[in-house]
């Protein structure tokens, strides 16, 4: 991903995989790169540590990374929350199976 990161050019790729977090970012005109790993599947740690480590390289204005991540984190854990409030709100709690439960047992075989 070739992106603007406070007027620099930065080139950077992120992965995941079974519980491990990589964030690799080139500064190609600072001659700057970083590879950042957590052995955290779940986190943005390895974004907010390349900014940061960007500022103070560059040296740019100071920003809270870890703060401005965990700010974002909880407003899209909360707007998850809401989502699933707002679905169960509408949801029918007096309503039961389509079909009679024996209906729905037997053996079944996926190709």
């Amino acid at each position: 991903v070739v992106s603007d990161y406070r007027g620099m050019k930065v080139v950077a790729h992120g992965g995941l995989i079974d519980g491990y977090r990589l964030q690799i970012t080139l500064v190609p005109d600072k001659d700057l790169g970083f590879a950042v790993l957590a052995n955290l599947h779940e986190t943005r740690l390895p974004v907010a540590t390349t900014n940061t480590l960007i500022d103070l390289y560059c040296d740019l204005k100071a920003k809270d990374w870890n703060a401005y991540y965990r700010q974002l984190t909880a407003d899209e854990a909360e707007a998850k929350r809401a989502a699933r409030a707002a679905r169960d709100k509408a949801r029918d709690a007096s309503a039961g199976p389509t079909l009679p439960l024996a209906d729905y047992a037997g053996a079944y075989r996926h190709p």
